[in-house]
């Protein structure tokens, strides 16, 4: 049971690197965010508690 643990927050981790990447580099449609606005948009996903976010893993790490 600890291992199923460990891999879910392991694709936690991964799910909000992910997304921190998409929105802090630079995109052929849009300039990349900065820091403060990413985590801006990250800690909103975290406080709304959006289903299959895993912005809960910003918690954890």
């Amino acid at each position: 049971m600890k291992h199923i643990q460990h891999s879910t927050v392991n694709l936690g981790i991964m799910a909000v690197s992910d997304i921190y990447q998409a929105l802090t580099e630079e995109r052929p449609y849009r300039n990349p965010m900065g820091k403060k606005e990413a985590f801006s948009i990250l800690q909103k996903m975290v406080q709304e508690k959006r289903p299959n976010s895993y912005s809960h893993a910003l918690y954890i790490a």
